[in-house]
C-alpha cells in the first residue's frame, strides 16, 4: 500500500481519522528520509556547530569552495530550495550557514 496521506486524517489502513503525529511516529509507510529532524535536535545541532566555529576562531571558505560545495549540495536527494533558502532535509541545517564554515561538514560524508 502507498499511502500519500501522511499530514493526518482518514487513513484507509487502520480505517479512522488520525493526527499528523500518528504518521510521523506510527505508520510504518512514513517516508522518514523526507522530513527534517526536529526542531529540539535541529537547535543542538546549530549550538555544537556555532560553537566550534567560535572556538576555531570563525574560519570561512573561500567563495570557489562555497560554490563546489553548493554545487555538489545541489545534486544531492536531501537538497530542498526552500523558497530561495537552500537547506538539507537530513540534518535540517540552512546550506547558506554550514557551506560557509570552515568547521561544518555533510552529515553524510559528501563534502
Amino acid at each position: 500500500m502507498n499511502c500519500t496521506l501522511f499530514n493526518g486524517g482518514y487513513c484507509k489502513k487502520i480505517n479512522k481519522h488520525v493526527p499528523k503525529s500518528w504518521c510521523v511516529n506510527a505508520c510504518p509507510l512514513y517516508q522518514k528520509d523526507d522530513v527534517s529532524p526536529s526542531l529540539i535536535k535541529q537547535i543542538i545541532s546549530f549550538t555544537k556547530a556555532a560553537y566550534t566555529q567560535v572556538k576555531q576562531k570563525n574560519p570561512i571558505r573561500s567563495d570557489i569552495e562555497i560554490e563546489k560545495l553548493r554545487e555538489i549540495c545541489k545534486m544531492c536527494e536531501y537538497f530542498s530550495d526552500n523558497k530561495g533558502r537552500p537547506r538539507c532535509k537530513k540534518c535540517g541545517c540552512y546550506m547558506n550557514v554550514k557551506q560557509r564554515w570552515a568547521t561544518s561538514n555533510c552529515i553524510i560524508g559528501k563534502w
